[in-house]
């Protein structure tokens, strides 16, 4: 699979025209510290927690807001693994890296929720697909989406919005 289209300085990626077309290679790594540096560090993660008002604001500095030269926490922490998982958004999932980094990603994310969870529990923005490519329509909670195994058929967005309620049920420590 892959590569797609996310690029790392130095890296010689080209796309593919499908990037779910055979593609055999070796898993490479390149851990990028200054990245972790620069995105994922205690204070960074503090302040998207503390000083984001709305689940925009949540998802635009976590993304990393636009123009600003940051990655954010997502991004950083997906680019300072290189190699495949970090420029071939294609290949993540078969990365061991991606399952940890997201389920941090997750746990922020369930952390701020939980700051404020009667304001917070229901809050949703977007559109269904990466930066909105290809476009597609907003995310609401009544969107249905498939969960995989936690659920045969589809499941409102509503339904999962809780990690202790509905199909869901764990906390962080």
């Amino acid at each position: 699979m892959g590569p797609s289209f996310l690029y790392v300085p130095g890296g010689n990626v080209s796309r593919m025209s499908n990037p779910l077309d055979y593609n055999p290679r070796c898993l490479k790594r390149d851990l990028t510290t200054s990245i972790l540096h620069d995105n994922n560090n205690h204070t960074n993660v503090l302040q998207l927690i503390l000083n984001s008002d709305d689940i925009w604001d949540f998802e635009t500095n976590a993304q990393g807001t636009p123009g600003s030269g940051l990655l954010g926490i997502h991004g950083g922490g997906h680019l300072a693994m290189g190699g495949d998982p970090g420029r071939d958004a294609d290949a993540n999932p078969g990365d061991p890296g991606f399952w940890n980094h997201h389920a941090m990603i997750d746990r922020i994310w369930w952390i701020w929720q939980y700051l404020d969870l009667a304001n917070r529990k229901y809050a949703i923005s977007g559109t269904g697909t990466f930066l909105n490519d290809p476009v597609s329509p907003n995310t609401t909670l009544d969107t249905h989406v498939n969960v995989g195994y936690v659920k045969r058929g589809s499941i409102a967005m509503r339904d999962i919005m809780s990690t202790t309620a509905g199909p869901f049920c764990y906390v962080y420590l």
